[in-house]
């Protein structure tokens, strides 16, 4: 596929996936609350998804170059405190905005970090091809 197509097309995808993160924050914002599951179902759809695809495709992955102990470390603290503040989000007693914010920022945290450790952390052998070795 042409480069052009290629990135035209990457193009699209990213700004449905930006409509999906909007639709999400419209749901909260029209039910008042964050627990509306339409809302966590959009945000899903809209960060989940470019994850997997553009980390499924990446380069460094193919070439084997996967993180430094150093960047896991890093990346298992970003997924960690996301989700701290997710659950703070969720269960501080604090008004609509400001709840909505911190768990929209732990969720922020959360969710793509940890898709850039499953991704990008070097295999693990399975106990089986320990037991053949």
């Amino acid at each position: 596929m042409p480069k052009m197509i290629s990135n035209a097309l990457k193009f699209i995808y990213l700004a449905a996936c930006v409509v999906f993160v909007v639709w999400g924050l419209q749901e909260f914002l029209k039910s008042g609350s964050i627990y509306s599951l339409f809302g966590w179902c959009y945000l899903m759809l809209g960060t989940v998804s470019p994850a997997v695809v553009l980390l499924g495709n990446n380069r460094r992955r193919k070439e084997e170059k996967y993180l430094s102990p150093r960047s896991r470390l890093l990346v298992e603290g970003a997924v960690l405190i996301g989700i701290v503040l997710f659950i703070i989000g969720f269960s501080a007693p604090m008004g609509f905005i400001p709840q909505l914010i911190v768990s929209l920022l732990g969720f922020g945290m959360a969710v793509p970090s940890s898709f850039v450790y499953l991704y990008q952390s070097s295999p693990k052998p399975s106990p089986v091809d320990k037991e053949k070795s």
